[in-house]
């Protein structure tokens, strides 16, 4: 397989990470329809299925690299589509914080 193929495509399914957003999911694509969901079906799925793009949720951070590297790799993206694609994918598709869950049980064993 290209390699550059092969690339775009983990990139694509690193734009989205799968979440329990269902409920405003549509159906067809597994993505929530809001205010960037254009620009992810345009620029991402070009090479990619949204399925590989919904399949894992990541840290803002994750979606700051990832995005860089697809753009490196020829996805067209301004800057300012590049801030829609980050919202929309941190918005709908970002890790829960683990934080504040293992705080709840180490502070509920401590009693």
């Amino acid at each position: 397989m290209n390699p550059r193929i092969l690339a775009v495509a983990a990139a694509a399914a690193l734009c989205l990470g799968l979440t329990t957003t269902a409920l405003a999911q549509n159906p067809v694509d597994g993505l929530p329809d809001e205010p960037g969901k254009e620009l992810i079906l345009r620029s991402c799925t070009m090479c990619h299925s949204a399925a590989q793009i919904v399949y894992k949720p990541r840290a803002p951070e994750d979606w700051t690299d990832l995005i860089g590297r697809m753009v490196d790799r020829g996805a067209a993206l301004t800057p300012e589509e590049q801030d829609a694609v980050y919202a929309y994918l941190v918005k709908n598709f970002g890790a829960k914080p683990a934080v504040a869950a293992e705080g709840a049980a180490k502070g509920s064993s401590s009693r």
